[in-house]
């Protein structure tokens, strides 16, 4: 069975979902293959209710750990490709 993976393009949604109080999801990957578009993927699904909020614009999450996440997101967009 494969496991349940979320993706999206936008920085600050994934910095949301990787900074929820003891639910937090794990970054996975990056994908750069299209320099247009980023996509993270993170481990699990997230809640309906939290991507909802987010959408409304009433999500809350603790400041320190979202600006944390937000730079190690920011970080990962300018690590180098990896050759193959």
């Amino acid at each position: 069975m494969e496991r349940k993976r979320f993706e999206s393009s936008d920085l600050h949604l994934a910095a949301y979902l990787m900074s929820l109080p003891g639910r937090g999801l794990d970054l996975e990957c990056v994908d750069r293959s299209n320099p247009r578009r980023v996509v993270f993927t993170l481990s699990d699904c997230p809640d309906d209710a939290d991507l909802a909020a987010y959408a409304k614009g009433s999500a809350l999450v603790p400041v320190g750990p979202f600006v944390a996440n937000l730079r190690a997101l920011k970080r990962s967009l300018r690590l180098p490709r990896r050759r193959e």
